[in-house]
């Protein structure tokens, strides 16, 4: 099978476990709408990402101004401002498609959380 045949058969797997889980797909938590497309985007960008992980870096500011990492780039491919990368990831964990996880940032030695993509989801 293609990659690109791969990715779509993945994708459209996560998104069937994660709206199986739920009464209502799409749905609102903490005021973001989960849906296929924010999913779809933010697998895509973690598969893209060397060892399929990135730091969430999460912030309100615009995307010009956010750090490097999941919110930012979720950011970026969605031609949006609106932070993400934390609510996407938690539903993505409880899922069983990535793993939330906290890691010390070398340069300011603060514990940062990170999500990283399950091997059986990534293509």
């Amino acid at each position: 099978m293609h990659k690109e045949g791969l990715a779509e058969e993945v994708l459209d797997r996560a998104v069937a476990v994660i709206s199986g889980s739920r009464p209502q797909f799409p749905f609102k938590l903490r005021g973001i709408k989960i849906d296929s497309e924010l999913i779809r985007v933010a697998m895509g960008v973690l598969n893209e990402a060397p060892g399929k992980a990135l730091p969430q870096n999460c912030s309100n500011r615009v995307r010009e101004k956010s750090k490097d990492g999941l919110d930012r780039r979720i950011k970026e491919r969605r031609d949006s401002n609106l932070r993400t990368a934390n609510i996407v990831s938690d539903v993505l964990g409880e899922a069983g498609i990535a793993e939330v996880y906290l890691d010390r940032n070398a340069r300011t030695d603060r514990m940062i959380k990170h999500t990283k993509l399950l091997a059986e989801w990534v293509w």
